[in-house]
């Protein structure tokens, strides 16, 4: 089923006094609580197959950055080789940029008694293990009521997500591949449950064939090296961002992947650190998720 924008809810996605033009939010009720769908749709008619939609994570942080990165580089395509597409934002209520409780619970998957860890505050981690529930949720119910009332192209399907969004990317490819046509993890949390996904791929036996997806994973050149004077406040941090090998882990996982014959990518983002790579890498995922040509952007 297809719609049009005017069967969208009235109020425009944003955030406190900011709205974006062309928008819509769409509440759901989610495994971990109420969720709000962020919607932002082009000013130009839909392609005959539909719009081709990026699913972003951390929606209340990351939304407004990725529908401007998406209308300012449609805005002249046959000089950016990039088109109108649908930016659906995965949001929680309220005004808080990260609501780490749930997406902690949201974005990671289950991990085995003794494999978890404290945070590098030495605070035990929220609840988590609530990836395969959330997935459910994304595929089933996010992408039908998106379907219902926006003409999307179910062909071109993009997930992004950073850090713990990330691992939520990437363990979506290995359990669920066929869902999304393209998969761009920024940064993501390998670390997680001592390196739980890398062993969990590894295990696996490889199938006679696999889906034809694309799978894009970055990191910031400086997520390996610690701040200085950050010691000073948080003497256990240099060590744990060591251990957690940021940098290492994400082109070993994506090498793994070639191997396994997807079509994954590395790419490294210099001088960039954990929070500052975030717009380059939605910019990059724009540029790949609405390409005109499907080639890699330069």
């Amino acid at each position: 089923m297809s719609g049009s924008p005017a069967s969208l809810l009235p109020q425009p996605a944003g955030t406190g006094r900011v709205a974006i033009a062309a928008s819509a939010v769409l509440p759901l009720a989610g495994p971990s609580g109420r969720h709000e769908v962020l919607l932002a749709w082009p000013d130009t008619p839909p392609p005959a197959d539909g719009y081709p939609v990026l699913y972003l994570l951390d929606g209340n942080a990351d939304f407004g950055t990725a529908v401007d990165s998406m209308r300012a580089q449609s805005r002249q395509p046959a000089s950016t080789g990039v088109g109108p597409g649908l930016v659906v934002g995965l949001a929680y209520p309220g005004e808080a940029t990260i609501d780490l409780v749930r997406r902690t619970r949201d974005y990671t998957p289950e991990v085995p008694d003794g494999r978890l860890g404290l945070r590098p505050n030495g605070e035990a981690w929220p609840p988590s293990g609530g990836a395969r529930a959330f997935r459910r949720f994304l595929v089933e119910d996010v992408r039908e009521a998106v379907a219902a009332r926006l003409p999307i192209d179910p062909r071109r399907q993009a997930l992004f997500g950073h850090s713990f969004g990330g691992l939520f990317v990437l363990d979506t490819l290995v359990e669920t591949p066929e869902a999304f046509g393209t998969y761009i993890a920024s940064s993501p949390s390998l670390w997680w449950g001592e390196n739980l996904l890398p062993e969990r791929l590894a295990a696996r036996p490889r199938p006679a064939s696999r889906p034809r997806v694309r799978v894009r994973i970055s990191a910031g050149g400086l997520e390996e090296t610690p701040r200085p004077g950050i010691a000073e406040r948080l003497p256990a941090y240099p060590l744990w961002l060591r251990r957690n090998r940021m940098i290492a882990n994400a082109e070993a996982f994506a090498v793994r992947l070639r191997s396994e014959g997807f079509d994954a990518g590395f790419h490294l983002f210099d001088g960039e650190n954990h929070g500052s790579v975030v717009p380059a890498a939605l910019s990059r995922a724009i540029a790949l998720a609405f390409s005109l040509d499907l080639r890699e952007p330069s």
